[in-house]
């Protein structure tokens, strides 16, 4: 975050829209993502060894556009005001929110931030969003948490 360019702020449509994801994820037998490729395939007779890749539910395609298409995007290496003293920015972002429990006092712009960063860690780890959509996870915790703060904002 530069004080000079402030980060535009979320827009409650842009909220709702990433809420909208709570219900899908929450629905029974949801299944962020399964892998394909088994690792071999035959190309002009030889076999050739291939990685598994997630394919992912849709509604990670919402996510991705939330965090990159909307008012949702954030710096995800910035240190926030809200962050702890002696927060460095940089790749360790996602340590400023370990667990599902540090998500019950984040602030917006944290769940922002955390929302980017996952999209980001899955660029460099396949599966990532697929292990931070498992039940009880930090995703469905910060999910949970960005309701209550939308709930508790002014009406229109």
């Amino acid at each position: 975050m530069d004080p000079n360019r402030p980060t535009p702020a979320w827009t409650p449509d842009d909220i709702d829209r990433a809420l909208a994801i709570l219900p899908v994820v929450e629905a029974e037998g949801f299944v962020s993502h399964t892998w394909d490729g088994d690792g071999r395939s035959v190309v002009d007779g030889r076999t050739v060894t291939s990685m598994a890749y997630p394919v992912y539910h849709p509604v990670v395609r919402t996510l991705w556009d939330l965090g990159y298409d909307s008012s949702a995007f954030i710096d995800p290496y910035a240190v926030l005001p809200e962050d702890p003293e002696g927060t460095e920015p940089g790749t360790g972002m996602l340590r400023v929110l370990p667990g599902p429990e540090s998500m019950a006092a984040a602030t917006l712009d944290q769940i922002r931030r955390y929302l980017v960063l996952c999209l980001r860690a899955e660029r460099f780890n396949e599966g990532y969003i697929g292990a931070e959509l498992k039940e009880g996870g930090r995703m469905r915790a910060a999910l949970h948490r960005l309701r209550e703060l939308r709930a508790a904002m002014p009406a229109p």
